[in-house]
């Protein structure tokens, strides 16, 4: 799982990344799902 303003989602899909977020709120909710 990568995000943030340095990343895009088009480099997350490059390197193999399982999600992508544009910040922390939305990782923690991706993040939850995972589990």
């Amino acid at each position: 799982m990568v995000g943030g303003a340095p990343i895009t989602s088009e480099f997350a899909k490059q390197i193999g990344a399982d999600a992508y977020t544009a910040d922390a709120a939305s990782a923690a909710q991706v993040a939850k799902s995972f589990v």
